[in-house]
């Protein structure tokens, strides 16, 4: 009897240390796209405040100053129309209604044209959101 004690618990320590192996070895070789995707979640999440302030901005026809700040130590940019904003600092962006949209303040001038978009770029992660609102 206690040599089959004995044998059912070395079994189920080596079954504990198999299931340990394959969940280390999945987190380990997954997690660079777990960080990926987190990082895509958190942009949409960027542009979607972007949007919803632009909206109202629009709708409540006031002036809305947003921050966009860095995520942790990882910079990136933003694309909004023809306007770029390049995020590696706290930068304060002004959002005036105008006619039938808004306008931005505070921001630089592009070379590229994303169309009534929210663009943001970071190595290889790109978001695209369209905008409901005129950006002029």
């Amino acid at each position: 009897m206690r040599g089959q004690i004995a044998i059912d618990a070395i079994l189920a320590v080596l079954f504990l240390l198999l299931v340990s192996t394959v969940l280390s070895y999945t987190i380990i070789f997954n997690s660079k796209e777990t960080t990926y995707s987190l990082l895509a979640d958190r942009f949409s999440d960027i542009a979607d405040t972007i949007d919803n302030y632009i909206l109202l901005s629009y709708s409540q026809q006031k002036n809305i100053t947003i921050v966009l700040k860095p995520v942790g130590t990882l910079t990136y940019s933003v694309y909004i129309k023809n306007y770029v904003i390049d995020v590696d600092s706290p930068i304060y962006i002004k959002i005036v209604p105008y006619e039938d949209g808004v306008k931005l303040e505070n921001v630089n001038t592009s070379t590229i044209d994303v169309g009534n978009r929210v663009v943001i770029i970071h190595n290889s992660i790109n978001i695209s959101k369209p905008l409901k609102v005129k950006i002029y």
